[in-house]
């Protein structure tokens, strides 16, 4: 019988408070903090959290801000045709990278998998030998799975 990979051998990050230790199974991972200077100068941050999210590299993700300061649409009120290929909405890469693949270990508890948290208000079980089991019993992986 094959064991179930876990969630470092998925390359799924975690979220953690500000100063809390890394769950089970991420304890060597890097730490990618998101506070004020990374929301004011975003580049350097966002670069990292893109590279562990397209290599499937397992990362602690800091928050040292409320993430509702990088969730609220902005309008930027030109046409994307006359912004150039440069322009990059932060808020909007900040937002898709930090929850991503990402367990939400915030508050100390066990960490979530707020994609199977979501399967099972319709239905689907947490856990079993993938992310949830079906309602006819058939495991399931969301997100793709192991990769």
């Amino acid at each position: 019988m094959v064991s179930a990979p876990g969630p470092v051998e998925l390359g799924r990050a975690v979220l953690v408070d500000a100063g809390a230790a890394s769950p089970e199974g991420w304890e060597g991972a890097d730490r990618i903090c998101i506070d004020d200077g990374a929301l004011a100068a975003p580049a350097e941050v966002v670069g990292r959290l893109h590279d562990a999210w397209s290599d499937r590299t397992p990362v602690v993700i800091e928050l040292a801000v409320d993430p509702g300061r990088f969730r609220a649409p902005v309008s930027h009120g030109s046409p994307l045709w006359e912004v150039g290929p440069d322009f990059h909405d932060w808020a909007d890469r900040f937002h898709f990278l930090v929850w991503a693949n990402s367990y939400d270990a915030r508050g100390g508890g066990e960490p979530i998998w707020w994609w199977a948290r979501k399967a099972s208000r319709l239905g689907a079980v947490e856990g079993g030998p993938a992310d949830v089991t079906l309602p006819d019993g058939t495991p399931a992986w969301i997100d793709g799975g192991p990769r």
